[in-house]
C-alpha cells in the first residue's frame, strides 16, 4: 500500500477556556514528492473562530519518504478507526496511490507506536517545525534554534538536490540531442542512402545481372529437359516434346516471376533517376532541420508528447521523405513558438533518472539499428559502387558467367536435338 499523501490535524485542548491568541490547532500536509506545508491556528476570539499564526513550506524528500514509509507500515497493521472526541483529538487522513483516502481519529496524549517507534517524536525529529503536537502534545522537541540549523542543513541539502538535477537535466538534453543526431542518421540511411545505393547498383549492373539471371534459367530449363527426355527413353515411354514443355514452364514459373521484378525494379530506378534530386547543400539543410525538428517532437525524445506533437512527427517524417524543404522550415517555425513545459524539481529528478537510462538504451538500439542496416544489401555494396575498377572488373565477371551460360544452353539443346533424332 503507497501512500501519496498525509494530513494531520491536531487539536490543542486546555484545562480552562481559550482565550484569544492561544494556538489551537495544528495541520500537516505531507507529499510523496518531498513536499512539507505546515500552519498553525491561534483562537481568534468570538468574532473569528482561528486566525493563522505561522506557516512554513519546504522540501525534505529524504525525511518524508522515512515518514510515509512509517505510516504505510502503521496502516497495514489493519487498525480500526476511534471515534472522535470534541476537544483535544487528532485526524489522520491519508491518500493512495489509486486515490483512495482513509482516516482514523483518536485523543491527544496517546503514544502512537509502529515497530517500537513513537511517531510523535519521529516526526519531531525528522521536521524542523517549531512546538510540533503531532499525536501525543508533547511539543517541542525543536527548539527556535534547533529550526535555524535544520534549516540551513536542509538549503544546503537543497543546494545539492538542485545541483543533482541540473546535472540530470544537461545530461538528458545531450542526451536528446544526440538521438536526434542518431535518428536523422538512421532515417537518412534508410530513406535516402539505401534507397539511392539500391539505384545505382541497379543502374550499374541491373542489365547485366538480368541478362546472368536469364540464361541461367534458360540453361537450367534446358538441363532438366534433357534429363526428363532420357528418362522417359530409358523407361520406354512416348516422348512428347509439348507435354514435357508445358511442366517445364510450371516448374519454372517462379523464375519467371523473379525476371520480371527485376525488369520491374530497373524500370523503376530509372523513372527515379530521372527526377530532380536535391542537391548536396539542399541535403545538408534538410538534415539539418529534420534533426531540430525531431528533436523536439520524436516520441523516443519527448516521452510526453502530446497529441498535437504525434501529428507534427507524422508530418515532418513525410516531408523529408519527400525532400519537402518549405514544410519543414514551417513546421521548424512553429516550433520555435512553443513555450516549455512546466517542471517540479524533484518530481523531475525521479523522472530525469528514468530517462536518461531510457534514451541511453534508445542510443544504443539506433546504433546497432544502423549497423544491421549496414551489414545488408545495398549498403554492402556500397564500396564497390565508389570504385569504377572495381565496377569494371564485377561487369566482366558477369559478362563471362553470361558466356559460360550461354554456352551451356548451346551444348543443351544440341544433345536434346540429337537425342530427338536419334529416338
Amino acid at each position: 500500500m503507497k501512500i501519496q499523501k498525509i494530513e494531520l490535524i491536531s487539536k490543542i485542548a486546555y484545562s480552562g477556556l481559550l482565550q484569544k491568541g492561544m494556538e489551537m490547532e495544528q495541520h500537516l500536509i505531507l507529499l510523496r514528492d518531498g513536499e512539507v506545508r505546515f500552519a498553525s491556528y491561534d483562537f481568534g476570539g468570538r468574532e473569528k473562530k482561528k486566525t493563522v499564526d505561522r506557516q512554513q513550506q519546504f522540501n525534505e524528500w529524504e525525511s518524508t519518504n522515512q515518514i510515509l514509509e512509517l505510516f504505510e507500515k502503521y496502516f497495514d497493521e489493519k487498525r480500526m478507526a476511534r471515534r472522535p472526541r470534541k476537544k483535544g483529538n487528532w485526524t489522520l487522513s491519508i491518500t493512495l496511490e489509486n486515490g483512495k483516502k482513509k482516516n482514523i481519529s483518536s485523543i491527544q496524549n496517546e503514544v502512537v507506536e509502529v515497530d517500537g517507534i513513537n511517531l510523535s517524536e519521529f516526526l519531531r525529529g525528522k521536521l524542523p517545525i517549531y512546538r510540533l503536537v503531532a499525536f501525543d502534545g508533547n511539543a517541542g522537541a525543536f527548539g527556535e534554534e534547533d529550526v535555524v540549523n535544520f534549516e540551513i542543513s536542509s538549503m544546503n541539502t537543497h543546494l545539492m538536490r538542485f545541483s543533482e538535477y541540473q546535472n540530470l537535466k544537461t545530461d538528458v538534453q545531450k542526451l536528446r540531442i544526440e538521438n536526434s543526431q542518431l535518428l536523422t542518421e538512421r532515417d537518412e540511411l534508410m530513406v535516402r542512402i539505401l534507397p539511392d545505393l539500391r539505384m545505382q547498383y541497379v543502374l550499374e549492373f541491373g542489365d547485366l545481372e538480368y541478362q546472368v539471371y536469364q540464361v541461367q534459367c534458360s540453361a537450367s530449363k534446358l538441363e532438366k529437359k534433357l534429363a526428363l527426355i532420357e528418362k522417359k527413353a530409358q523407361e520406354k515411354e512416348k516422348i512428347s516434346i509439348v507435354e514435357i514443355d508445358k511442366l517445364l514452364e510450371e516448374e519454372f514459373a517462379e523464375y519467371q516471376n523473379e525476371l520480371h521484378q527485376e525488369i520491374d525494379e530497373m524500370r523503376r530506378a530509372m523513372k527515379e533517376y530521372r527526377n530532380e534530386q536535391p542537391t548536396q547543400k539542399e541535403l545538408k539543410e534538410l538534415n539539418k532541420l529534420y534533426r531540430q525538428i525531431m528533436q523536439e517532437v520524436h516520441p523516443d525524445l519527448q516521452q510526453e508528447s502530446k497529441k498535437q506533437k504525434s501529428e507534427t512527427f507524422e508530418k515532418t517524417v513525410a516531408a523529408y521523405e519527400n525532400a519537402d524543404m518549405n514544410t519543414l522550415r514551417q513546421i521548424e517555425e512553429t516550433l520555435k513558438k512553443t513555450e516549455p513545459p512546466e517542471e517540479g524539481q524533484e518530481e523531475m529528478i525521479v523522472f530525469l533518472v528514468k530517462e536518461r537510462e531510457r534514451l541511453q538504451m534508445l542510443a544504443q538500439e539506433l546504433r546497432e539499428s544502423m549497423e544491421d542496416l549496414k551489414s545488408q544489401f545495398p549498403y554492402t555494396e556500397k564500396e564497390l559502387l565508389e570504385n569504377r575498377e572495381k565496377c569494371k572488373e564485377y561487369k566482366f565477371w558477369l559478362e563471362e558467367i553470361a558466356g559460360e551460360y550461354q554456352k551451356s544452353i548451346v551444348d543443351y539443346s544440341e544433345k536434346i536435338q540429337k537425342f530427338m533424332e536419334e529416338t
